[in-house]
């Protein structure tokens, strides 16, 4: 793995941690790991990701924007492809189990946790 994209994986997670958003009883530390994907979310944690949210409201869509997201993202060692499913992935909007199968079907997202057993929804 590249130096370069260890330094943004890292970048963006103390990011997210940093965040007050991300603060919330809903979501913990041990639920984030820092893989060769950096918005990769471990549900091996004791919490379950919690989905709800609208249109580039997710503490995973940097800037609170696809185009914003996609510029940070797209670093040596993130492939084009992966930016794009990723930012369309977390900057779109998610309320429902169904939203979430469809939005990784429909921008070939496969990060590591399941829409049926890691997440809550609203």
């Amino acid at each position: 793995m590249k130096l370069s994209s260890i330094l943004a994986s890292g970048f963006l997670l103390s990011g997210i941690i940093a965040s007050p958003i991300a603060a919330s009883s809903d979501v913990t530390e041990s639920s984030f790991t820092s893989t060769d994907n950096s918005t990769d979310i471990n549900a091996a944690g004791s919490e379950k990701l919690p989905l709800c949210f609208d249109a580039n409201k997710s503490v995973f869509c940097h800037g609170n924007s696809y185009r914003a997201c996609y510029a940070f993202l797209s670093r040596p060692g993130v492939s084009p492809k992966d930016a794009k499913s990723q930012c369309s992935f977390w900057c779109s909007k998610i309320k429902t189990v169904d939203e979430c199968k469809s939005l990784k079907k429909k921008f070939d997202f496969h990060p590591k946790f399941s829409c049926d057993k890691d997440a809550k929804y609203c």
